[in-house]
């Protein structure tokens, strides 16, 4: 569970700060609870059992800045993961001495915040190993844990559950579209219609592919050697 402190006396921007957090670690199905601050002074109230992994705080705030409240925090909690949040930059400098971690510009957030969210959440060794899918119906982030099966289907592609063989989404594209990205992420194209998690793989022979999830797929014999050579080097990297 994270516990995040978001700090920002503009309660516009303070809205939208709070709802792409949520948005962000809800598809990730990250676990969190936050607390929202209007202003500086009520930050300098927190007392030692008030801690918090994570602080978004605008620098700029009226009476008690930014910079005055991480000070603050730090006292409080030296682990403390600080983000400040700011319309220019010219407290950079200053950021450094009480430990930021990161610059989030207001004006440029919708560019910058995913990846601030990606280096946070490596800090506290949480897994963004993820694929974003454009599925039909909806965006989705998905661990490649939970794809099997990659199926081109008529003019769709099929995303296959490793839990219980299920579509768990469709997109209008082509394999060959999706294939870089899915290999990136341990998938292996073994036919012109399917790519494969090796992960699962549990047998390759005769021209036949078996996964645990009691999937046998046929190998084309000019693929077939090319198959086994990149399963042996995905496994030796996975000893």
């Amino acid at each position: 569970m994270l516990n995040i402190l978001i700090c920002d006396d503009e309660k516009p921007f303070l809205d939208k700060l709070i709802n792409k957090i949520s948005i962000y670690l809800n598809a990730r199905t990250i676990p969190f609870q936050a607390a929202v601050f209007g202003s500086g002074e009520e930050l300098l109230k927190l007392g030692e059992d008030e801690r918090f992994d994570i602080a978004f705080l605008d620098i700029s705030m009226h009476k008690v800045s930014g910079m005055e409240a991480a000070w603050h925090l730090r006292t409080i909690n030296q682990r403390i993961c600080i983000v400040f949040v700011t319309g220019y930059m010219d407290y950079v400098l200053d950021g450094y001495k009480v430990g930021a971690f990161r610059y989030l510009v207001k004006d440029s957030l919708d560019v910058s915040f995913e990846e601030c969210m990606e280096a946070v959440l490596k800090k506290f060794h949480i897994d963004t190993d993820e694929i974003c899918l454009e599925f039909t119906d909806q965006k989705r982030y998905l661990k490649a844990d939970e794809i099997c099966l990659v199926e081109s289907k008529g003019h769709k592609l099929l995303f296959l559950s490793a839990s219980d063989k299920h579509v768990i989404g469709t997109m209008n594209r082509k394999l060959t579209e999706m294939e870089s990205l899915l290999h990136e992420h341990g998938f292996l194209r073994v036919h012109q219609s399917y790519m494969v998690n090796m992960k699962y793989i549990v047998n390759i022979i005769s021209y036949r592919l078996e996964l645990r999830q009691d999937i046998t797929l046929f190998i084309p014999k000019n693929r077939y050697q090319s198959v086994k050579r990149e399963y042996a080097l995905y496994k030796g990297d996975h000893l």
